[in-house]
């Protein structure tokens, strides 16, 4: 008599990768590597922003505020701005090339953008040349914007009164604030720089001299506050760095291990080379198949263009071999792995992490001053010029998620797949290099975030622990989230 065998209770073991898969995920993979480095060869472009005038302005509009409240601060205040943002000495001069270029880009047709974006800016960039006294320049442009149409022609006059080319003034305070309505964004009517400050040259020269100092008093009101908290940004990265190379130095002085043992996970893979490599090439093509889906969704069916929570969607395929995978072929689980469960004083989390945002930041700072970055660079529009949902959705994907999944993936999976047959400094390098390309910064300051990348796999190589890591990734990201908000 045959008997039936009963199911077994253990999990099943997944069956082997295709390689007919892997090979075609390879091929796609290489594809999209090779068309990130044409496009960002040059750096970013700003064809890669939806509304690129209306950034200009407003970028342009915060820089112009702090320069004109930056006379009234101490001297180190202006220094530690300057050192930290690798701003332009001269604003002005700055201001002038950068909206010439945009213009300049927009006749070209290298993106598109409405008449009265390009008014706008049209209108910013004749101010800034009157402010400068770039005279010749002036007239030229002058007659540039009043070509455009209506609006152009009655913010030209009311220049040419303002800085003492024309004698003629607005008729009335009516007809002031119809000349002026083109420097404001139809979204945000509220005072600009550029509105601000021909307003009090308006005013002064029809004899208002209150109503001048009022206009120049709420100018410098909004810049003082924008500077004010652009300096504590500043400071609050050279306490980073500064609290990081202190604890350094006084851990090296006592003879203590700089990076202290964190955790037990594991420096080289418990698989093979050949199965990280599929894992790896799969994560990211299946990943990214999602994030297409995913944003075709939004678009069509919502009309939603925030695109939260992307991050989360692209590291699913990760997260299934790494939780469902990997601890039914090997045995151990993601948090074993990876040293997500620290198993030595906090204290010792903290040198690491404050040692690690230290580094990285430095290597920024450093690439930043050797660098002439456009002003556009590590721009987040959404962040820039989008509601209070738009920030805290990008919070979230930035300071949350994306330094817990990159992390993962990249001194994760990826760096521990290569240790299986490199060395430390190979496999740090490989990882930095391929978490790198993706994010399509210039080369300098790609460099700075190559470099904290290979900190960030010495560290974990050291530490056995993603936990600094991901601190560290989640602080310098919320770093560059406050300093975006500067210029909302």
């Amino acid at each position: 008599m045959s008997s039936t065998p009963l199911p077994s209770n253990e999990p099943s073991v997944p069956r082997p990768f295709s390689k007919g898969v892997t090979f075609l995920c390879t091929v796609l993979l290489a594809l999209l590597g090779f068309l990130i480095l044409f496009i960002t060869a040059e750096g970013p472009r700003l064809d890669m922003f939806e509304q690129p005038m209306t950034l200009a302005a407003r970028y342009f509009d915060r820089e112009l505020e702090m320069a004109d409240a930056s006379p009234d601060a101490s001297a180190w205040n202006r220094r530690l701005q300057r050192f930290v943002f690798s701003s332009s000495a001269d604003v002005l001069d700055e201001a002038i090339r950068e909206l010439d270029s945009t213009l300049q880009a927009h006749a070209k047709g290298e993106f598109a953008a409405t008449p009265a974006e390009a008014l706008r800016v049209e209108g910013r960039l004749v101010l800034v040349l009157a402010e400068a006294d770039r005279r010749d320049a002036l007239r030229t442009r002058l007659d540039t914007l009043a070509a455009r149409g209506t609006e152009g022609a009655g913010l030209a006059a009311l220049v040419r009164f303002a800085y003492g080319l024309s004698d003629e003034p607005p008729a009335t305070e009516e007809a002031l604030e119809a000349a002026l309505a083109p420097l404001r964004a139809e979204a945000h009517p509220a005072p600009t720089w550029a509105t601000d400050r021909l307003t009090s040259r308006v005013l002064r020269r029809l004899g208002n001299e209150p109503g001048a100092r009022e206009a120049e008093e709420w100018l410098l009101d909004r810049g003082a506050r924008t500077l004010t908290r652009a300096v504590w940004l500043s400071g609050s990265i050279v306490a980073f760095v500064l609290a990081g190379l202190a604890l350094g130095a006084t851990r090296l002085r006592l003879r203590q291990p700089l990076l202290p043992r964190l955790s037990s996970g594991v420096s080289s893979a418990p698989w093979s080379a050949a199965e990280g490599y599929d894992m790896t090439v799969r994560s990211a093509i299946f990943g990214l198949g999602l994030v297409v889906l995913y944003l075709v969704f939004l678009e069509l069916l919502l009309s939603d263009s925030s695109q939260p929570f992307v991050t989360l969607i692209g590291a699913l395929p990760l997260l299934h071999y790494l939780t469902r995978r990997v601890p039914a072929v090997h045995g151990t689980g993601l948090v074993e792995l990876f040293g997500l469960r620290l198993e030595a004083p906090a204290t010792a989390l903290l040198v690491a992490s404050l040692v690690l945002i230290a580094i990285e930041q430095a290597f920024g700072m450093g690439t930043n001053l050797l660098s002439q970055t456009r002003w556009y660079e590590g721009v987040v529009e959404g962040v820039v010029l989008g509601g209070p949902t738009e920030v805290v959705l990008f919070f979230i994907d930035a300071v949350i998620l994306a330094p817990v999944f990159e992390e993962i993936a990249c001194r994760g999976l990826l760096y521990t797949s290569l240790r299986t047959r490199l060395g430390p400094w190979t496999s740090a390098m490989g990882s930095a290099a391929l978490f790198t390309l993706p994010h399509m910064y210039s080369p300098l300051v790609a460099l700075g975030l190559f470099l904290g990348a290979v900190a960030s796999a010495v560290v974990y190589e050291r530490t056995r622990s993603l936990l600094p890591c991901i601190i560290a990734h989640a602080v310098n990201n919320a770093l560059a989230l406050g300093a975006l908000l500067i210029y909302r």
